[in-house]
């Protein structure tokens, strides 16, 4: 399974191969030279949040990593941008089911 989801250029992407019940991967990255870092964030079924960001901003270079929870226990994923002294601007969620 691969969710992806743009964010204008800026992009998020979860990914794992076979078992649900494994690790995926998350990847995040910021394409816009506009100021405005880029995160990924996933929600837990657990209710626990982790977000992964592009540090390098729009350098061409996405962030890769874990994504720590197992795939069937992730509830929603999501990309954002972070706004100086405003709400981030995110995505829509994506709702992960199992079996999706």
């Amino acid at each position: 399974m691969i969710v992806w989801q743009a964010h204008g250029n800026d992009s998020g992407e979860l990914e794992y191969w076979g078992n649900a019940s494994a690790v995926g991967r998350v990847t995040v990255c910021d394409n816009e030279a506009d100021g405005h870092g880029v995160y990924v964030q996933l929600m837990s079924e657990a209710g626990e949040s982790l977000s992964w960001t592009d540090s390098g901003g729009s350098d061409g270079v996405c962030r890769t990593d874990d994504s720590y929870f197992a795939v069937n226990f992730i509830r929603w994923f999501r990309v954002c941008e972070r706004i100086n002294n405003w709400p981030d601007n995110c995505t829509d969620k994506v709702n992960i089911t199992k079996g999706d």
